[in-house]
C-alpha cells in the first residue's frame, strides 16, 4: 500500500544501510540530456538530507557516457576520480568519498540512476557492485509497476467496454464500463469477437 515516493525512499535507505553507505538517491534524466531530478534521497541520521525530491543537478559528462556503457560506476575515491569539479564539490556536500552508481532501465525514454555514497575511500567488491545491479533491477521493477498502473487507471476512465481474454476464452481483465449491464443485450453483440477466416 505504500506511495511509489515511499517504495524509493526505502530502497534507498535499505540499499544503503546494506552496503554500510552514508547516503544514496534515486535520479531521474531530464529530457534536456544535461540535467537530473532528484526523485527521493536518504542520509544515515543524524545526517540532514543534502539534495531533496525535486532537486535539478547537472548531469556529469564523464561520468554518465561511462555509466551508459558499464551499467555500474564504482569510484573508489571520488577525489581521484575524472570527473567535473561541480559533480566532485556536490559529492563533497554529502559528505561521501567513495560512490556506487547503477543504471535503472525501465522502458522509459528518460533512464534514471541509483547513487550510493561512502564516508571514506573504499575499493568496491564484485559482491557490492552486483547488489547495486540488483537494486537497479528492482527500481526498474517499480517503474514498470507504476506505469501499468497508471495505464489501468486511464482504461477505467473511457467510456468504450475494454476487455482481454486468455486462450480459453476466460476474461482476464476488464474495465469499468465493459462490467455495466448491457441492458438485455448480449455481450457478444456488444463487444464482438474477432472474426478470423479459415486458411
Amino acid at each position: 500500500d505504500a506511495s511509489f515516493s515511499q517504495q524509493l525512499r526505502f530502497v534507498c535507505q535499505t540499499s544503503a544501510e546494506a552496503l554500510r553507505c552514508e547516503a544514496s538517491l534515486i535520479q531521474m534524466r531530464n529530457p534536456d540530456g544535461n540535467s537530473v531530478t532528484v526523485l527521493e534521497s536518504w542520509e544515515r541520521p543524524p545526517r540532514r538530507i543534502t539534495r531533496l525530491p525535486g532537486t535539478v543537478l547537472k548531469e556529469d559528462h564523464f561520468h554518465k557516457p561511462r555509466l551508459l556503457k558499464e551499467f555500474v560506476v564504482a569510484t573508489d575515491d571520488v577525489e581521484l576520480a575524472e570527473v567535473e569539479p561541480s559533480t566532485r564539490q556536490a559529492i563533497r556536500q554529502h559528505g561521501v568519498r567513495a560512490t556506487l552508481a547503477a543504471e535503472i532501465f525501465h522502458g522509459a525514454p528518460q533512464s534514471a540512476t541509483i547513487w550510493l555514497g561512502k564516508e571514506e575511500k573504499h575499493h568496491w567488491s564484485h559482491e557490492e557492485i552486483a547488489f547495486a545491479r540488483s537494486v537497479a533491477g528492482l527500481v526498474a521493477l517499480l517503474f514498470s509497476t507504476r506505469r501499468n498502473a497508471e495505464t489501468l487507471a486511464a482504461l477505467e476512465l473511457i467510456d468504450e467496454g475494454i476487455y482481454t481474454e486468455d486462450a480459453t476464452g476466460k476474461v482476464q481483465y476488464s474495465n469499468r464500463a465493459a462490467n455495466l449491464p448491457t441492458q438485455g443485450v448480449d455481450r457478444q453483440t456488444t463487444i464482438p469477437r474477432a472474426q478470423y477466416p479459415l486458411a
